[in-house]
């Protein structure tokens, strides 16, 4: 392969499609050591004078705001969700638990084998370098420019593997500290147990019945179970203010029952329409499972929401908010997608979401200094699984780039019912 290169469209915010099952597995396949006749045989692939914009947009691609400002550290967190990819893929295919174990990809197994044999060569920081038969190493002997040169050829060459893997990366996705990578369960560091091969939604199912959005509160203290509502925006048939969520008290606090509702004297939120009360109506005299209005600051438990698992070093706090409820995968138009691409696409789709478990969350307060972070989970959207959710929580399709974008606010009496995706595994509360 010769000849300069073509630049080619940035992944940013274009995420592609899961590679089909197939053409992954083939990948994993072929990360086995050749044997040195088969380098031998093997004719050098020369890439020459790779434009920097190339070079440039891929670095870019390897960025986010809110990660370590080392390129060695994005590197490393490259190579680490690679491996981790690559591990659950081959133990997904073994049924005996000995064998399982034993899977554990070393650097030098990682690299794809096309690179074996390769000249690689491109400028960067004003300079060229080349590399023959570039590889990932370990840490000890790792060389950052080495690394780029793999991740480069692999991109060059459009292969889709790789294509797919730097786009879920520049999309937030991280390995997990800890993994077994086994089809029938494993640990997270920071996360209970997951039985992931059971269902794909238990972590955020755990998640959201633990803390759930349920409690009601006034001047800092909680009056009210309730049931929340934030999907219905109207509220007397008119849309209610941005800051106000749809409520249907369950049960009041004991020694609440004089607890007055806030609205009462509001127009367009009182409880009998265009009708507002000259006195206080307290909550008792609201009849169970009449829809109310709350504002979204007073309604609670608040969870901390984090750019990885909250334990895991180099872990970011992004903001705060509420769980609303699990975000189910489309798995209808995953079949549909695995139909169509011929058995392969949708089901690798699935084995990915196993590890993406995602909920709702709303009135999101982003942590001040965090606004130009990037937003993490951009790929969520992207993907057939949660494509839904897309035109729901953006009905002009415009999708945020930053934690400001996504939250809108810095403050919690500004905080909104707007809703938002999250890796539950990714929440503190």
């Amino acid at each position: 392969m010769t000849g300069p290169l073509q630049a080619k469209p940035s992944l940013q915010g274009k995420h592609p499609a899961v590679p089909r099952k197939d053409t992954l597995e083939r990948t994993a396949a072929a990360l086995r050591r050749p044997s040195a006749a088969a380098l031998l045989r093997r004719a050098p692939i020369s890439l020459v004078n790779d434009p920097d914009a190339e070079v440039e947009e891929t670095e870019k691609e390897l960025k986010m705001p809110h990660r370590s400002k080392s390129v060695r550290n994005r590197l490393l967190e490259f190579a680490g969700l690679y491996k981790f990819v690559v591990d659950t893929l081959v133990k997904r295919r073994l049924t005996d638990e000995a064998a399982r174990a034993k899977v554990d990809h070393h650097y030098y197994l990682l690299t794809p084998e096309v690179a074996r044999g390769a000249t690689v060569r491109f400028k960067i920081r004003g300079g060229q370098v080349s590399f023959d038969s570039p590889s990932f190493k370990n840490t000890k002997f790792m060389i950052n420019d080495e690394y780029l040169a793999v991740i480069l050829l692999m991109k060059v060459r459009r292969d889709p593997f790789f294509l797919w893997l730097l786009a879920l990366f520049s999309g937030g996705a991280l390995a997990p500290a800890v993994w077994d990578g086994l089809a029938g369960g494993g640990r997270l560091d920071g996360a209970p147990d997951v039985r992931r091969g059971e269902a794909a939604n238990d972590a955020a199912s755990a998640l959201a019945t633990r803390v759930g959005a349920c409690k009601l509160s006034l001047g800092g203290r909680v009056v009210a179970t309730a049931e929340v509502l934030v999907h219905l925006c109207l509220f007397h048939g008119i849309d209610a203010p941005a800051a106000v969520a749809t409520v249907c008290i369950k049960e009041i606090e004991a020694g609440c029952e004089d607890a007055v509702y806030p609205y009462g004297q509001d127009p367009r939120l009182c409880s009998e329409k265009g009708n507002p009360s000259a006195t206080a109506v307290a909550l008792s005299s609201i009849p169970a499972g009449y829809r109310m209005a709350w504002p979204v600051s007073s309604i609670g438990p608040r969870v901390r929401l984090f750019d990885r698992p909250p334990r895991e070093q180099g872990s970011v706090l992004l903001a705060s908010a509420c769980v609303w409820r699990v975000a189910a995968p489309d798995m209808a138009a995953l079949a549909a997608r695995e139909s169509e691409a011929g058995g392969g696409e949708g089901g690798q789709s699935a084995e990915v979401l196993i590890e993406m478990p995602a909920v709702e969350v709303f009135g999101l307060v982003c942590e001040r200094g965090r606004e130009g972070a990037g937003f993490p989970f951009t790929y969520f959207y992207e993907s057939t699984a949660f494509f839904s959710f897309r035109k729901r929580h953006f009905p002009d399709f415009i999708m945020p780039k930053t934690m400001v974008d996504a939250s809108g606010c810095d403050s919690l009496d500004l905080a909104q019912r707007s809703l938002l995706l999250w890796n539950a595994l990714y929440i503190d509360g």
